[in-house]
């Protein structure tokens, strides 16, 4: 009698911890986002499968890469790239079923898994670790390095784009067009290079090279000059130009991209960490999702959009959202330094 009161009692204390951990109001939990995933895997609407083929290429966001045959091995394939300022890489992909493979990656220890899949009609590629945690997405990339060379410039300036005021109650306006406006001033700017690669310095048509220091509401306009060599971009001594933006601001979405566009790491590898909590919690406040944490309750509270629901438990996201939420989990999840 006393061992069924026992087995009882554990099983009721598990039944409401897994209450209390979804219960509304509270933030996403990691147990609720690992569900989804499974769901995505297997089920979910918007998934489909996907045969790679050879010739193909994609981007992880950081490299680039090409689909060759294995010339050894029937049905194995290789992945062949770099990123924009060298080669030399690869992924080795092992069939199992299903258009599912084992991926083998240089310098990363453990087991992979690679799936082909279309998610909500576009195709990628999605590794994950033994624990199914997703560590990467890759997306088709039809120009090699100059491909994954303008989907970094887009990157960076959706990471820019806002409207803002300097310090002197001047309004500014940057698109993700790498278009810029501030008071009868407007034009183009492009992001310059360093060993081939587009870094945040900004070159603007008045022909003012700046380093832009960005924030999730500030930047700071650094004047530049590039050195001796061209590959490296110094700043110089001169007034500061500094962001912030608009109040208007505060009453919009800041991160729709997220629920629109398939991420990969090379998405959101830039923003802090404190960013990406926000960016992860603002695709679940598009669909209402009751927030118990104060700072999202008031961030997402002053967003006149913002709808909140009664029961978190009618809170579903779309396919996309949810592959974008594992891998800005990911991306959260590794050292600062990597």
């Amino acid at each position: 009698m006393k061992k069924y009161i026992i087995i009882m009692a554990a099983t009721m204390i598990a039944i409401a911890a897994c209450k209390n951990e979804n219960k509304p109001g509270s933030e996403p939990a990691t147990t609720e986002v690992a569900t989804q995933s499974q769901v995505t895997e297997e089920k979910a609407e918007g998934i489909a499968s996907y045969e790679i083929k050879v010739g193909s290429r994609w981007h992880n966001g950081y490299e680039w890469y090409e689909v060759f045959k294995d010339e050894k091995e029937e049905g194995k394939l290789v992945l062949r790239g770099g990123t924009t300022h060298e080669g030399g890489f690869f992924i080795n992909m092992t069939p199992m079923a299903d258009n599912k493979y084992k991926a083998q990656i240089p310098d990363k220890e453990g087991t992979f898994t690679a799936e082909a899949k279309t998610v909500d009609s576009v195709p990628c590629i999605i590794i994950r670790d033994e624990n199914k945690n997703v560590t990467s997405v890759m997306v088709k990339n039809d120009n090699d390095d100059e491909g994954l060379r303008e989907f970094e410039r887009k990157v960076m300036a959706r990471r820019l784009a806002g409207e803002y005021l300097d310090r002197q109650g001047e309004r500014w306006l940057l698109t993700e067009d790498q278009r810029y406006q501030t008071g009868s001033q407007k034009g183009r700017y492009k992001f310059e290079e360093e060993f081939d690669t587009p870094v945040m310095t900004i070159t603007m048509e008045d022909g003012k090279h700046w380093i832009m220091k960005v924030t999730e509401s500030n930047i700071e306009m650094v004047p530049a000059e590039a050195d001796e060599s061209g590959d490296l971009w110094n700043e110089l001594a001169g007034e500061h130009i500094y962001l912030t933006l608009s109040p208007e601001s505060a009453g919009k979405w800041r991160y729709t991209w997220a629920s629109d566009v398939l991420l990969t790491v090379g998405d959101v590898a830039q923003y802090s960490k404190e960013e990406l909590r926000i960016i992860r919690n603002e695709i679940w406040a598009h669909h209402g999702y009751n927030f118990n944490s104060d700072d999202l309750r008031q961030r997402f509270g002053a967003v006149k959009d913002y709808k909140p629901v009664a029961d978190n438990s009618s809170v579903k996201l779309t396919a996309t959202e949810t592959l974008n939420v594992e891998i800005i989990k990911y991306v959260e999840s590794r050292p600062e330094d990597e």
